[in-house]
C-alpha cells in the first residue's frame, strides 16, 4: 500500500526561515518565483512632526527591510517610539510577503540590520516534519530526537516513525532534513526498508 507521501516529497524551507511558519508548501513556493518585488512607496512611511531628522534613515532602513528575503512590499513603516532611544532609533516596517500575508520587520537604526530573530535549523526541520506528518494515522516516533550528523558532515537532521495506512496497513518511514547549498532546510520522507 502506498501513500502521497512517500513518494519522496522535498518541502523546503525559505531562506528567511520564517517565524511564524516556516513551512512552504510547493505551491507557495512555486507562487514565490514568480512574485516580484512591489517598489518602495516613500507615502507609505510615517515620522512625527518632531522626528523628522529620522527621514534618511528611516527611508534607508525601509530599503534594508525590503531587501529581507520576506518582505515583498512595505505596506507602512515608522520609527519605533517605544523601543526607539535618542542616540538608537529602531524602525518597524509592516511587510506583505508573497503569500499575501503581512508580519512585522524590525530594523536596527544604528546597525541597519534586521532584528527579526530566525529559528534554528533543526526547529525548522522539525516543523517542515511536523507540517508532513499530521495527517498520517497513529504515527509512533522509533527516536525520541533527530538523529544528527557528525563533527565535520553537512548539517542534516533524521527521524524514523511508523503509520498505518487507511486499510490498516503498517508504514514505515524514514525522514531527512538536510540544508542545502543556499543553507535552505530541504526534508524528504522516504519509505524504510529493513
Amino acid at each position: 500500500m502506498s501513500c502521497s507521501v512517500c513518494a519522496e516529497p522535498v518541502v523546503t524551507q525559505q531562506k528567511d526561515n520564517t517565524v511564524s511558519s516556516p513551512v512552504v508548501t510547493h505551491l507557495e513556493e512555486a507562487q514565490n518565483q514568480h512574485v516580484t518585488k512591489v517598489p518602495l512607496n516613500e507615502d507609505k512611511l510615517w515620522l512625527p512632526r518632531r522626528y523628522q531628522k529620522y527621514h534618511l534613515p528611516l527611508l534607508r532602513a525601509a530599503k534594508v527591510a525590503l531587501a529581507q528575503p520576506r518582505c515583498y512590499e512595505i505596506k507602512r513603516g515608522s520609527l519605533d517610539l517605544r523601543q526607539s532611544e535618542p542616540k538608537h532609533a529602531i524602525y518597524r516596517f509592516l511587510c506583505k510577503q508573497a503569500s499575501g500575508k503581512t508580519y512585522s520587520e524590525v530594523i536596527d537604526g544604528v546597525t541597519f540590520q534586521s532584528l527579526v530573530p530566525r529559528p534554528s535549523s533543526e526547529i525548522v526541520c522539525y516543523e517542515l516534519l511536523m507540517a508532513q506528518v499530521k495527517m498520517m494515522k497513529q504515527v509512533r516516533w522509533l527516536n525520541d530526537t533527530a538523529l544528527t550528523a557528525g563533527d565535520g558532515e553537512p548539517e542534516r537532521y533524521e527521524w524514523q516513525f511508523d503509520s498505518v495506512a487507511v486499510d490498516g496497513q503498517p508504514l514505515k518511514y524514514s525522514a531527512l532534513c538536510q540544508l542545502n547549498s543556499e543553507a535552505i532546510a530541504e526534508l524528504k520522507i522516504m519509505p524504510r526498508r529493513e
